[in-house]
């Protein structure tokens, strides 16, 4: 059974149905032929008796010729005995006419019409043919020894009204040919079937299990055939689901936790503005022109901020939806940084900030990426870094390699702390002292994050040798030559 169990799971289904066929065939040969041979063994006796008969009975009339005699006493086996006997109690022949069994002297005086056997205490059979034809008129005794078979009625009668040869054919060797091939191919069918219905019973109740919405479960995958690509499939679409609904369930609570952070965050700026709103408002206080455009600024300030927080959230929705598109484009990197230095040189400036470019590519170089979302990146962080430079350089790094497009922002500010540096890309960071807090979601540089990540890129924060903080994306050349992308 183990090696069937083998077959069941390595070989292949049309190598196993090939298999079991030829096996089925050569064991119903194999054992229709053992079985024959046991039965010819066992009827061997039966066989004798009834050729003995056969030959006395359809040569009758020759009864008292020697050659009868003759030819009678070649077929008779040693261990039989035979008395011919006519009218007048006569016995021409036998194998021993002075010692005749007392059960036959019986026999010839009761002269029976039909054949008749008896059995002796001795536990022999003696078989009386009549015989009554114009040359004869007595019978002929056949005396042995009573094995199986040799007293069955049921036999004997299926025998006196054909043949032994008839008998044999209908009863022993048909059944056996139709029986034996039917019984081992039943056999092995149901060994095949069962090497099939199994993995199927399983991939039922993986399919009962899933549609209870159960994923905790695995699939039997040792199967090396047609069986086991199915359940293979089977499983991989399994993990595949279970990974699906765990990264949908962690999303759905990332998404309940950006709303409820966006909402605690709202509630500041919410208040601001209603503050400002009954003051203005107010009909008792009398405000100056000068105090009422500083509350209409302040209520701007912070309606602008809401604005900002839900736009921010909205893109975060957009950008881990699975089938969120980047559009690219192959982008003059001269013109991409002219456009960054126009962006940040006056702010820098108006600060006290030194704000430097270093490009490391030549003037007609391009590389294919999404412009507007690497712009919002670089914007994003530089924006950091002025808000948290009080005085000294910011320096944007662009530099362009057979490996990839290099960038780099670079500040003299305070940098990061150890727990910064860990958490600093997720959902909702502000820094440990709180300095984003009444300005910042917390979601800006998991937006940068995202954003590199549809490009294929990677982004790392890391303090610089002055002290400062610096970023470094690098974007691989796969996206090149491509004028839209479909990220996964």
């Amino acid at each position: 059974m183990g090696r069937l169990k083998y077959l069941n799971r390595k070989l292949k289904l049309r190598t196993q149905f090939l298999l079991f066929f030829i096996l089925s065939a050569f064991l119903a040969a194999f054992l229709s032929i053992i079985l024959l041979l046991i039965f010819i063994f066992l009827f061997h006796d039966l066989k004798q008796v009834n050729e003995i008969k056969d030959y006395v009975k359809f040569n009758a009339e020759n009864a008292l010729d020697q050659n009868y005699e003759k030819n009678l006493k070649s077929i008779v086996p040693d261990d039989f005995d035979y008395w011919l006997f006519t009218t007048d109690d006569n016995i021409p022949y036998g194998s021993t006419p002075k010692t005749m069994p007392s059960e036959v002297s019986h026999i010839i005086q009761n002269r029976p019409t039909k054949e008749v056997n008896i059995v002796t205490d001795e536990n022999y059979i003696i078989s009386y043919i009549p015989l009554h034809n114009k040359n004869i008129d007595g019978g002929f005794i056949l005396k042995y020894k009573n094995t199986l078979f040799l007293n069955s009625n049921f036999i004997n009668s299926v025998i006196n009204k054909t043949s032994y040869r008839a008998f044999f054919n209908l009863f022993i060797f048909f059944p056996i040919l139709i029986l034996c091939p039917f019984i081992i191919v039943f056999i092995f069918s149901l060994l095949f079937a069962k090497g099939i219905n199994k993995p199927l019973k399983e991939l039922i109740s993986a399919s009962e299990k899933i549609k209870q919405g159960r994923l905790d479960f695995s699939i039997n995958v040792s199967y090396n055939n047609e069986i086991g690509q199915v359940l293979s499939s089977f499983e991989n679409m399994r993990k595949t689901l279970q990974d699906s609904l765990k990264k949908q369930w962690t999303m759905e609570e990332q998404r309940k936790d950006m709303i409820h952070s966006l909402t605690h965050n709202i509630k500041t700026p919410i208040t601001i503005i209603n503050g400002h709103l009954e003051l203005i408002n107010g009909y008792e206080q009398n405000l100056t022109n000068k105090q009422k455009k500083e509350s209409m600024d302040t209520i701007v300030h912070n309606a602008d901020r809401i604005r900002i927080m839900i736009n921010q959230l909205n893109e975060i929705w957009d950008l881990e939806r699975s089938n969120f598109s980047l559009y690219t484009q192959d982008m003059s990197l001269d013109k991409f940084t002219r456009k960054i230095n126009d962006n940040f040189l006056q702010i820098c400036s108006r600060k006290n900030i030194t704000f430097k470019i270093i490009a490391s590519f030549q003037k007609e170089d391009t590389f294919c990426f999404d412009p507007i979302r690497m712009n919002e990146v670089l914007e994003n962080i530089i924006s950091n870094s002025i808000k948290f430079t009080k005085s000294g350089e910011i320096k944007f790094e662009i530099k362009k390699e057979e490996a990839g497009l290099f960038l780099k922002v670079s500040d003299t500010g305070n940098g990061f702390n150890e727990k910064e540096l860990e958490y600093i890309f997720n959902k909702n960071y502000k820094g440990d002292k709180g300095v984003k807090s009444t300005n910042s979601s917390g979601l800006g540089l998991y937006i940068c994050d995202l954003i590199v990540g549809k490009h294929n890129g990677t982004i790392k924060a890391f303090n610089n040798n002055t002290g400062g903080a610096s970023i470094e994306i690098f974007l691989p050349p796969s996206l090149q030559n491509k004028t839209k992308i479909q990220s996964n």
